[in-house]
């Protein structure tokens, strides 16, 4: 009898941990993603984009990137063309056929290396020469990019191209 308790004690203590722990990591989700539309947001102000308010709608803000980039993202010589419809669209089409085998994986490999084109010209514009390491951190600690974006939103952005 005494043992059944000890187990049912723990197995409690086991799953309050649990749900702390992913109250825990919302918690912390929330607060970087709010920085992060603080740095979109004030990025398109001091570009003087129409609709800077877009940072903070979830898929939409992938169209604000994709103006902040404009159309000069580029993967080796290759130019890639209107990113900031195909973000959007590309997100949407992975998350609907995410059960869809093939196709999800494509899609989804698509949106992160089209994704990660795009981020890299961010970084580009916004941290110089230390774009590949930034967009190195942020590929390993996906947190960081909604950092680095509220940490630059008042710099200078330089034009490279």
């Amino acid at each position: 009898m005494g043992g059944t308790f000890l187990v049912s004690a723990v197995s409690a203590l086991a799953s309050a941990a649990g749900v702390m722990a992913g109250i825990l990591f919302l918690v912390i989700w929330l607060v970087f993603y709010v920085l992060s539309c603080v740095g979109l947001y004030g990025m398109a102000v001091n570009r003087r984009m129409d609709y800077p308010w877009l940072a903070w709608i979830p898929i939409v803000r992938y169209y604000l990137l994709g103006e902040l980039v404009s159309e000069k993202a580029y993967f080796i010589k290759w130019r890639l063309p209107y990113p900031q419809v195909i973000l959007p669209l590309l997100f949407c089409l992975a998350v609907v056929t995410a059960g869809i085998p093939i196709v999800g994986n494509v899609l989804l490999v698509l949106f992160v290396f089209y994704y990660d084109c795009v981020l890299y010209r961010l970084y580009r514009l916004y941290a110089g020469s230390h774009a590949p390491f930034d967009l190195l951190l942020s590929m390993v600690f996906p947190l960081l990019f909604m950092l680095f974006v509220f940490l630059w939103r008042n710099r200078k952005w330089n034009e490279y191209l």
